[in-house]
């Protein structure tokens, strides 16, 4: 999808939202070349995220940016504005993992304030978690119960669950809109078909992938 967005859309910042141990600065090197990439985290989990980078060999580049941010006092949008990000060139914002884990309220407020910094065209992928009506097979619903259970037992409680249907009426008026909406069996079919090893995606998640109009 980010490459699709630097083809189609002239996307020429990528933003990894609660970056954590994402490793594309060390995975592609190529379009590092040719974007400037924003990692913005917790204080604490860039400190160790950058450490481990050194380990690796990684001593830094002139297009990666690492922004601390408290997510309580800051929003993305504020802090992004205050680190050179360029609001008049598109972007691409990569939100994986985080979530299943915020509120409906936290979620439309971050949305809201990234699109009063990006352009338009920019874009941003994000996973997310079906309401428990929507799982379909009864092992699926008794593994989201327990693992609902096991991240809250570490102080990680899974928050608001979605309807596809719903989500994409509730970003049409913060200025989205749905590019694609895959469900586990599309991404099944597009990322894990022909796996020998029967790693399959969750069940209770799908992906997203959003258009700032």
């Amino acid at each position: 999808a980010l490459e699709r967005g630097i083809d189609d859309a002239g996307i020429g910042q990528l933003v990894l939202l609660g970056a954590g141990n994402d490793s594309f600065l060390l995975r592609r090197p190529d379009l590092l070349e040719r974007l400037a990439v924003f990692e913005v985290d917790h204080p604490d989990s860039q400190r160790e995220k950058r450490e481990k980078l050194h380990a690796l060999g990684f001593e830094g580049h002139p297009n990666a940016r690492f922004v601390a941010v408290d997510f309580e006092r800051e929003g993305a949008g504020e802090a992004l504005a205050r680190s050179g990000f360029d609001a008049a060139r598109p972007a691409f914002f990569n939100w994986l993992g985080v979530v299943a884990y915020l509120t409906r309220d936290a979620i439309h407020a971050t949305l809201r304030s990234l699109r009063t910094v990006s352009a338009a065209g920019s874009r941003i992928v994000f996973d997310y978690p079906i309401a428990p009506h929507l799982i379909v097979r009864e092992e699926d619903r008794a593994r989201s119960v327990e693992v609902s259970r096991s991240t809250a037992a570490v102080g990680e409680p899974r928050q608001a669950r979605h309807v596809p249907e719903e989500l994409a009426r509730d970003v049409h008026p913060l200025g989205y809109e749905v590019v694609e909406d895959l469900s586990p069996e599309a991404i099944f079919a597009r990322y894990f078909a022909g796996r020998s090893d029967g790693l399959r995606p969750n069940p209770e998640n799908r992906l997203i992938q959003l258009r700032m109009t």
